[in-house]
């Protein structure tokens, strides 16, 4: 675990802080994997936006997690990366 995984293992205690957190969950998740699958595949931002064919600044909203994503704008990444998109409903207790 790093530092960070526990400073939030330590917040999440609180459970105002914990709601909040997990409301932000899947925005990490899909920040986190654009992140990781751009990494992978060697490419910088800009790259990833020219090949993609979205604009930088669409891609950096995308890569902070600000605002909503939005699909078409995650299709054309993945795409970009050798990927494909997919949405799953899973069961589990709601974030």
């Amino acid at each position: 675990m790093s530092d960070l995984d526990d400073l939030i293992s330590e917040l999440e205690i609180d459970p105002l802080f914990a709601a909040e957190y997990g409301k932000l969950r899947l925005r990490r998740d899909i920040t986190g994997s654009l992140v990781s699958a751009r990494r992978k595949a060697g490419l910088t931002q800009e790259e990833l936006s020219q090949k993609a064919g979205i604009s930088l600044h669409r891609n950096l909203s995308l890569e902070s997690g600000r605002g909503s994503p939005d699909m078409r704008d995650l299709r054309r990444a993945a795409e970009a990366l050798n990927l494909r998109l997919r949405i799953a409903l899973i069961p589990g207790k709601a974030a």
